[in-house]
């Protein structure tokens, strides 16, 4: 085998190497370095394809065309891996749309300079030869060294800048800085021996031996650092790890990054990176303003859960060559918190105090009264001896009874439910009717329904509705229980006067009665006995104008 042969398969495998890592880097382009890294890796390809060809070619003018390819391909490599070291930097003014523009007329001029390489020959000078088998050792010109000046520059600029990320980084991101520097160093130093020809071997470009020993590295730190999984702000630890859920957007409102807990409690992926803001942030979220919070339900495991959605400014940061801070903008950060435990534990804290509060009026009005009243009459039955202050004082003791009674059951029906067990709804309404005096009423049971309840609080609940139908609808009420329409829940209705469609809320609260001597706690324990359970209580008109208390598992 030949020298010329060996050269160009060596090149040919250093093209092959760098196009795998463009494969393995296109799932990440749109990760921060991911783009540039991908047209670092295919601009080697290509660096090296072209080195191979000019030594594989034996037409003169061919392998002249195949060595300015060599020298096109190298501009673009310069630029691609600058600008990878760009973006892991965040050295944002170089991504402004005018810089952008700038650099891109830098490589363009470049490429003209090269096209018009045969008319002028400032970059492959003319007293260049190419053997009989393909070999060619080019006569640098002017316009070479200016172009290979400006592309070392953009070489020895991104070492600069890995040098300070260098010197403030830790742990697995100094790891990566060295790598990222390796990865420059390489091909530079690749380059200027094959500029100043420092090591002569026929056919062979040196700085494709760069290329691929740079490819090699960013392979390594792309699936061993975490390159391109993380951005170098210890974000493994406190944006991948985060038990929130952490979504960061740019300022046109493109998802730029997404933790795993965003992804699962947001139905996401990675496949979202790059999308609409507005397709993956809750509308209440997406809506609020810098320093602001909202909350925001969401179903997570067939469950609702409540989050408390947050955003913040993204700022740029103060970097080595801007010493001054700035307050521009470059997108957002919506953090999404779980706080639906936290919410609970406020809600459950709120009801203790309501009930704390109808347990203080209770205990100074209602149950002070007819206290009161038997020690009164008790005093006049010992001056005077008569029954009829001891008939008083028991009646005053059998209200103080009624009272305690309530207040034990209200406490019982506003504690969290701790047993549950399967329940025919039938068979409990019959025990509970039979407890009750009922006098001449009627009950109608009209369902088949088994339901998951605790018992006693469910007792309560049918014993309470019982009472208070037959308290307002009479003796001779008939009161009905059935199943609501879709079968998720029960009713319980009588055909008593009803109540007004005003005062229907009103019932509900403690301490409420239209009835002289009614301790108006009835209907509160009905609906803490239902609320303890996760169901709503609403109360409407029967179908013959009394009414109808429906219960259904909560939405």
């Amino acid at each position: 085998m030949n020298t010329l042969l060996a050269a160009s398969l060596i090149e040919l495998s250093v093209g092959v190497a760098c196009l795998l890592v463009a494969v393995a880097a296109m799932p990440y382009r749109s990760r921060p370095g991911g783009t540039p890294l991908v047209l670092l890796a295919i601009g080697g390809g290509a660096w090296a394809a072209t080195a191979a060809a000019a030594s594989l070619i034996a037409d003169p003018a061919l392998t002249m065309w195949a060595q300015r390819g060599t020298y096109a391909a190298t501009g673009f490599v310069s630029l691609c891996w600058f600008y990878v070291v760009v973006e892991y930097t965040r050295r944002v003014w170089w991504s402004r749309p005018t810089v952008l523009a700038a650099v891109a007329g830098l490589l363009t001029l470049d490429w003209l300079v090269l096209a018009t390489d045969p008319i002028h020959r400032l970059v492959i000078a003319e007293p260049t030869t190419v053997s009989h088998m393909g070999a060619i050792d080019p006569m640098p010109g002017v316009l070479l060294w200016v172009t290979a000046a400006w592309k070392i520059a953009f070489l020895i600029a991104g070492i600069g800048f890995l040098t300070g990320e260098f010197a403030t980084h830790r742990g697995v991101y100094r790891q990566q800085s060295i790598a990222m520097v390796a990865a420059g160093v390489l091909p530079l130093g690749a380059a200027l021996v094959e500029v100043l020809d420092l090591v002569a071997v026929p056919g062979l470009d040196i700085g494709v031996i760069g290329v691929a020993a740079s490819s090699v590295v960013a392979f390594w730190a792309l699936f061993y650092t975490g390159f391109l999984d993380v951005v170098p702000i210890a974000r493994r630890s406190l944006f991948v790890s985060m038990a929130d859920a952490v979504v960061a957007v740019d300022e046109r409102d493109r998802v730029v990054d997404i933790n795993e807990t965003a992804q699962t409690i947001l139905d996401a992926d990675e496949h979202v990176l790059g999308s609409d803001a507005a397709a993956v942030i809750p509308t209440e979220a997406l809506a609020c303003e810098d320093g602001e919070s909202v909350a925001v339900p969401l179903t997570r495991d067939g469950a609702r859960r409540r989050y408390e959605a947050s955003v913040s400014p993204i700022r740029v940061e103060s970097v080595p060559d801007r010493p001054k801070p700035t307050d521009e903008q470059i997108g957002r950060l919506f953090v999404l918190r779980d706080v639906t435990e936290q919410h609970e534990r406020q809600l459950t804290l709120a009801a203790q105090n309501e009930r704390l509060e109808e347990f203080s009026s209770v205990l100074s009005h209602d149950l002070r009264n007819p206290l009161n009243v038997a020690q009164g009459h008790l005093e006049l039955a010992r001056a005077t001896g008569e029954d009829e202050h001891f008939d008083a004082v028991d009646r005053a003791l059998g209200r103080i009874g009624e009272l305690t009674d309530d207040l034990l059951a209200l406490a019982r029906a506003g504690t969290p439910m701790a047993d549950a067990e399967d329940i025919h709804l039938a068979e409990l309404v019959g025990e509970c009717w039979a407890t009750v005096l009922t006098d001449g009423a009627t009950l109608v049971v009209d369902t088949d329904l088994v339901m998951s309840a605790d018992r006693l609080r469910l007792k309560q609940l049918f014993e309470n509705l019982f009472r208070n139908a037959i308290e307002h609808g009479g003796a001779t009420v008939t009161v009905t229980v059935g199943e609501v329409a879709d079968g998720a829940g029960f009713y319980v209705a009588d055909d008593g006067p009803g109540v007004p469609e005003s005062d229907r809320e009103l019932v509900f609260e403690s301490g409420h009665s239209t009835l002289v001597g009614n301790t108006g706690l009835g209907l509160a324990i009905v609906k803490q006995a239902a609320e303890a359970h996760g169901w709503t209580v609403r109360l409407t008109a029967s179908e013959t104008g009394g009414a109808r208390f429906e219960f259904a598992p909560a939405a």
